[in-house]
């Protein structure tokens, strides 16, 4: 209860909204992180688990989706709104908690490979130099094509 008081506590300590959003985000992780079960792991629905590999990933993920939202808080792109990169990262967050906290390996390929769609996005959308439209395809392209031999491996395996 009383780590409960003190999470919910912590956007009292900081003056904007956005870095109060960000200390709860990376509270929640490092909670999530230190979190202890009787088992190894975490049975959260028929089809996800977390155990201490997902602990790590899902708190790495949340502490580089939280690093993005600060170092894009003085960017201003005249194109593309700041709610839609916001929405895109959440998007990207989701996607990649849904990945790693997934029970079987198909469903882990094809959420992985879901999170290629807003990386491309934001790559196109907010990258800096005038090639990124074809660093976008060069990503997207290696990633299937690197990927292909794991789907095939999953396939035969499942």
């Amino acid at each position: 209860m009383m780590t409960l008081m003190l999470l919910l506590m912590v956007p009292l300590f900081f003056p904007t909204p956005l870095i109060s959003v960000l200390a709860l985000i990376l509270t929640v992780a490092i909670l999530l992180l230190q979190m202890k079960h009787d088992t190894d792991s975490f049975y959260i629905s028929a089809n996800f688990i977390w155990d201490s590999l997902s602990h790590v990933l899902l708190t790495l993920t949340l502490w580089i989706i939280a690093l993005m939202i600060l170092s894009s808080m003085k960017i201003s792109n005249s194109h593309f709104s700041k709610n839609t990169y916001l929405r895109l990262l959440i998007l990207l967050a989701i996607i990649l908690s849904m990945a790693f906290s997934v029970n079987n390996y198909i469903s882990f390929y094809i959420l992985f490979e879901a999170s290629l769609i807003p990386t491309f996005i934001l790559i196109l959308g907010w990258g800096y130099q005038p090639e990124r439209l074809q660093a976008g395809v060069y990503m997207l392209m290696y990633t299937v094509l690197a990927s292909l031999p794991l789907l095939i491996s999953l396939l035969y395996l499942h």
